[in-house]
């Protein structure tokens, strides 16, 4: 039980290390200045305020937390990544009744350069919108949903945007006529991206109708942590500063999680949103004794400190 006692202890969450991601947020603050002063300090203050409720049976719950929302911010990447994570395990639970199976599809294209990134971007999600409304690919999947993804190529000056999508197919989607094959898998996106070469394109079925064991590749970072001490290494076109204002300026703007099908209404009956990075696989009505817990990031420790306790209000 949390009491008055504990000022000054240090934080400790099981479910989420506030240290690790706070420390690679600030380390990556500082090549965010080039875009945006305001931005880089956001980053910086990103989670140095952090409040949780006590359950009625003594779990922590994350209640309120300032965060930068920054799209490259590491902390909150994690943060929206383990969301997906949780409302992705919660909706195929939900779809559960239906018997679906589902397969795991990574589209790509050929990795362009800094200055044809967003470009690029903008002709994959272009491409894959022709491709679910394909006759084909429409009558084969009933739900769906797809995460973009950009890595730094080892290739210097090249990056490689990518589509995960995740497909509900039918019980008998293997052996009916609805199958659709890797060959034309890779034909249709070449298709609908216009493409003068045959794309990679990795088709894998879910083994054991069991979606929680490929969620996790599913939710993962838009952008993974950079290797920063690598870049700065590398230096030119790789280097640290130039890496982060492609990637901010190509992301921009961009809608990173889309659903479509039975998915997009499985995600409307249990009322899931995009913009909500504190809870993760419960909600703000969850039960609690009522008293908020603060901590507060202090530099010198380098760890998020205990300092208040305010006690529920009692009605009269």
């Amino acid at each position: 039980m949390l009491n008055h006692t504990m000022l000054g202890e240090l934080l400790q969450d099981p479910k989420f290390d506030w240290e690790k991601f706070k420390f690679k947020a600030f380390g990556l603050s500082r090549y965010i200045w080039l875009l945006d002063q305001s931005k880089q300090d956001r980053m910086r203050s990103c989670a140095n305020y952090l409040e949780f409720k006590q359950t009625v049976d003594g779990e922590l719950k994350l209640h309120m937390a300032n965060l930068c929302q920054t799209r490259l911010c590491p902390l909150c990447a994690k943060r929206r990544s383990n969301i997906v994570y949780a409302q992705l395990c919660q909706i195929t639970d939900f779809l559960k009744p239906h018997g679906l199976k589902y397969i795991h599809v990574v589209l790509t294209v050929r990795n362009p350069v800094a200055g044809d990134l967003s470009p690029a971007i903008d002709g994959l999600l272009a491409g894959f919108r022709k491709l679910m409304v394909h006759r084909r690919v429409k009558r084969a999947v009933h739900g769906w949903f797809r995460s973009l993804e950009v890595t730094k190529s080892e290739r210097k000056g090249e990056y490689h945007p990518h589509i995960h999508l995740l497909a509900a197919v039918k019980p008998d989607y293997f052996t009916g006529a609805e199958y659709i094959d890797h060959a034309e898998w890779v034909l249709r996106w070449r298709e609908c991206m216009s493409l003068d070469y045959d794309p990679s394109v990795r088709v894998m079925k879910v083994k054991g109708g069991k979606p929680e064991m490929i969620l996790p590749e599913i939710a993962k970072y838009t952008v993974k942590p950079l290797d920063l001490g690598r870049l700065e290494r590398l230096g030119g076109v790789d280097r640290p500063e130039k890496v982060v204002y492609d990637l901010d300026y190509a992301l921009r703007g961009r809608r990173l999680n889309a659903s479509g099908g039975l998915i997009r209404d499985a995600r409307a009956t249990l009322r899931q949103t995009d913009d909500n990075l504190v809870y993760a696989n419960e909600n703000a009505s969850s039960d609690h004794l009522g008293a908020l817990y603060a901590f507060r990031w202090n530099r010198d420790v380098g760890h998020h400190v205990f300092y208040r306790v305010a006690e529920p209000a009692v009605s009269v």
